[in-house]
């Protein structure tokens, strides 16, 4: 179970640190605006960038700097700290925290391996009933033009953060006694895999979020569909998001992305959900949200993942 009951909630607040659950009132963790244009001639649709203005990731040097909206570091580019302990597959990770308290920002990111396409998730586990947290995906330079026919596939690694509190074994300590109303949260993170479908004859997308976990392996998540969505002349996509297999509940969030690289060999991109399960899952709490990113390679790519056998024309 993901969730504490109310005999247990003073006892979970002491040992955690914060609020299990980080709701937030309406609006919390969103952002306005048309969009945050990245490298590549890239926009990220307000809608999934929400409180993440930019981020810059050098896989090579390994750093990362991130801009939130609010409240992340005394910085407006914040340079957040290498994290090894908080990697999930395919993605590093890195963070940011001032004090025991202010909020620990945490923040996942990958790249393909030629570089082509990048995608950044960031966000804290809340504090004040408030969290703040999204996405950025770009590509470097500008993508081969689009063929007007055929179908590519690609694969590779999924991450994302929720406003579910983790343990907070990455918090920094704060001094015995300290209030727990005055601490903050570290966000749950999840892992998993992603496969996209584009059909350049219809300029349409689809894909599926699979192998979707707690990164701490407390827990199996229902895999997320990208139902078909929009492909335009720029190479970007926009759709939205059911969970696999349950039609019937509708629309649960947004997804976009940008395919990059000479030849069109990777395609990155992220998720916004306003759930992390089902509403009638028995852990379903109506405040949950999870923003997440992927980075898939082309299956057409020597040493693509084994799915993309499976894609493959008979």
């Amino acid at each position: 179970m993901r969730f504490i009951g109310p005999a247990l909630l003073v006892l979970a607040l002491a040992a955690c640190g914060g609020n299990p659950l980080n709701n937030g009132g309406p609006g919390s963790g969103s952002s306005s605006g048309g969009g945050t244009t990245t490298t590549g001639g890239v926009t990220v649709p307000a809608t999934l960038a929400k409180d993440l203005a930019s981020a810059s990731y050098d896989a090579t040097a390994d750093t990362l700097t991130v801009k939130m909206s609010s409240l992340d570091a005394g910085a407006v580019n914040a340079v957040y700290t290498r994290n090894a302990a908080l990697d999930v597959p395919g993605f590093k990770a890195y963070s940011s925290q001032q004090s025991p308290l202010d909020r620990l920002f945490i923040a996942l990111a990958a790249t393909t391996a030629d570089g082509a396409v990048t995608a950044t998730v960031a966000g804290d586990g809340g504090q004040n009933n408030t969290y703040f947290s999204g996405t950025s995906f770009g590509r470097s330079g500008v993508a081969s033009a689009l063929p007007t026919s055929g179908e590519a596939k690609f694969a590779g690694s999924y991450a994302g953060l929720t406003n579910i509190a983790a343990p907070g074994n990455n918090l920094l300590a704060a001094p015995v006694g300290t209030d727990p109303s005055l601490l903050p949260s570290e966000a749950e993170r999840t892992q998993g895999d992603g496969f996209l479908i584009v059909n350049f004859a219809d300029n349409a997308v689809n894909g599926t979020i699979y192998n979707r976990q707690f990164a701490d392996g407390s827990g199996t998540l229902d895999s997320l569909a990208l139902t078909p969505g929009t492909l335009d002349s720029n190479g970007q996509f926009t759709g939205t998001v059911e969970f696999s297999g349950r039609h019937d509940l509708g629309q649960q969030g947004n997804y976009g992305g940008a395919l990059g690289g000479t030849g069109l060999t990777g395609a990155a991109g992220s998720v916004v959900m306003n759930s992390v399960y089902p509403s009638d899952n028995a852990n379903f709490n109506s405040a949950q949200r999870e923003v997440g990113v992927f980075v898939l390679s082309s299956c057409a790519l020597a040493g693509a993942p084994a799915v993309c056998a499976a894609a493959q024309a008979p």
